[in-house]
């Protein structure tokens, strides 16, 4: 399944290949739309999270969101992962051997704007690393004039082995990290700079420094979600926009409070059963600091909190495998005849709380098949953490929701997507 996405009367449509990877821009509010390709791989490597946190995440049909960006000048095209759980924007160099970066590479020969820097760097992931050199050059979002000019990037020249896999068009290529200047390699330090996306509002290339992601349906393949600069798309919700304000993390190389990931609070995680009018809540404590990242494919519980979650639903003890890190699940609970059966987050926000509801068959991923229907193993959407309590709200999640990311005022909107059966609720 394909994304629309819809030029309204004042837009000016850019495309590229097709009218499916369509880039959208308003010229009167500086709104740029950007298509998201959701690619996957049967690689068992999660490269995604980084042992900043140490926390230890595994997928095996990992799923990643892609877009395009364009660096140097004349552009040169990459494919990367939309990930807003890190800082860092890196593709990968012409020094890194072709057995770990099998596809294309910066050329700074090529590129009449881009400037070098003595800036080293490595970035720890849970199941790899990559090393390399920043530098600087203009990066574009599918038109010439809509450029980030001087933005500092990573050029990797060496990753762990099987690091970028996959074919050229449905793996990711690079990473473009969407958190908060305090993530990056050099914040602490005279050489720190802006993240692409806040540097695209310090230029005032958007008119708001805010971004909305829409991740679209969970089985559909090709252009399927939307990365909106500058603004939202309402035609990607239902309802209304509720804010939740940012909570700040202890930045790991200053051991200080700062706004590092997108995190919010959770209150609650309750499990309902209309069919059998029963409902459980798990979380009985205070408030949890909550990650919310699209680079995650699963999302990530304390361990005593999902072993709840998945007993109460699977009536069983167990199901957790250990050498792959998920919870094996019966197909069945995909199949319609669940649908009564909910689970809902509770965030906190400034006035009240903020529900979202979703069917607990959206968690169920089939590991043998891309469909339900004839899946014969299914892992759940949910699993724990290895090393700590850190909670991670991955795509599993987030999916059913829209996010708007304001950047100035450090909150995040969340509605209902438009094409998700969910539902946000208000206390």
């Amino acid at each position: 399944m394909v994304g629309s996405f819809i030029a309204l009367l004042c837009l000016i449509a850019l495309c590229h290949i097709s009218l499916n990877e369509c880039l959208v821009v308003s010229p009167r509010t500086n709104i740029i739309r950007l298509p998201l390709k959701r690619g996957s791989t049967k690689d068992m490597s999660d490269k995604e999270k980084r042992s900043l946190d140490n926390y230890s995440l595994y997928n095996e049909n990992r799923v990643e969101y892609l877009t395009k960006i364009y660096v140097g000048s004349p552009p040169q095209q990459f494919y990367v992962t939309l990930d807003t759980g890190s800082a860092d924007v890196w593709v990968p160099s012409t020094n890194c051997p072709g057995k770990v970066c099998p596809f294309d590479k910066f050329q700074p020969n090529q590129s009449t704007t881009f400037e070098p820097t003595n800036l080293l760097f490595a970035i720890e992931y849970g199941s790899g690393s990559v090393k390399g050199k920043y530098g600087r050059d203009s990066i574009h979002f599918g038109s010439t004039q809509q450029t980030i000019k001087s933005q500092t990037f990573g050029l990797v020249s060496s990753t762990s082995e099987k690091f970028i896999t996959g074919s050229k068009h449905t793996a990711s290529n690079g990473i473009l990290g969407l958190a908060f200047p305090a993530l990056t390699a050099f914040s602490n330090t005279s050489d720190s700079y802006l993240p692409i996306l806040f540097n695209l509002a310090n230029q005032n290339i958007i008119s708001d420094p805010v971004f909305s992601i829409y991740l679209g349906p969970p089985f559909a393949d090709g252009w399927v979600g939307e990365l909106t600069l500058g603004g939202s798309n309402p035609d990607k919700y239902k309802g209304d926009l509720h804010y939740l304000p940012v909570l700040k993390n202890i930045n790991q190389r200053t051991y200080k409070k700062d706004y590092t990931f997108w995190s919010v609070g959770l209150q609650d995680i309750i499990l309902q059963d209309h069919a059998n009018h029963t409902n459980i809540t798990l979380n009985k404590q205070e408030t949890l600091n909550a990650i919310l990242d699209t680079g995650t494919t699963l999302t990530y519980l304390p361990k005593q909190l999902s072993d709840s979650l998945i007993q109460w639903i699977t009536k069983k003890e167990g199901g957790y495998d250990q050498s792959n890190g998920f919870y094996v699940v019966d197909c069945d609970l995909g199949l319609k005849s669940h649908q009564s059966t909910r689970i809902s987050f509770t965030f906190s926000s400034v006035e009240s709380s903020v529900k979202l509801d979703i069917p607990l068959r959206g968690l169920v991923l089939p590991l043998d098949s891309d469909s339900l229907d004839t899946a014969q193993v299914c892992g759940w959407g949910i699993s724990h953490t290895v090393k700590n309590d850190k909670i991670v709200l991955g795509a599993s999640v987030l999916r059913s929701s829209y996010m708007v990311f304001d950047m100035e005022k450090k909150q995040v909107g969340l509605a209902a997507s438009f094409d998700m059966d969910s539902n946000m609720i208000i206390n």
